[in-house]
């Protein structure tokens, strides 16, 4: 059995401050990770939410979406709630 790889996009740019790597686009960072062996990436902050507009940036770099953040709030929030949070990640990583 063949193992896939996947990476976080926090390697080459961070979501939480996004003054630190603001020189580094989705394409590059894409690109990067592809030669260096990786087939998946994580969501961040650059990928773009609208799956018509991801899917071929994903396409054209041979890569796929494999992971990503959602803040659960359970103890702030009722569980219906954060389903109806979570669905629009839900329908793109289904997409």
């Amino acid at each position: 059995m063949k193992a896939k790889l996947g990476m976080s996009p926090i390697a080459w740019w961070n979501d939480d401050l996004v003054e630190l790597s603001d020189d580094v686009s989705l394409e590059e960072c894409l690109r990067q990770s592809r030669s260096a062996g990786f087939t998946g990436m994580e969501m961040g902050r650059r990928f773009p939410n609208d799956p018509k507009v991801m899917l071929p940036i994903l396409k054209e770099a041979d890569v796929t979406l494999c992971g990503g953040w959602f803040s659960g709030t359970l103890v702030d929030e009722e569980m219906a709630r954060n389903k109806d949070r979570i669905q629009p990640m839900i329908d793109l990583f289904k997409a």
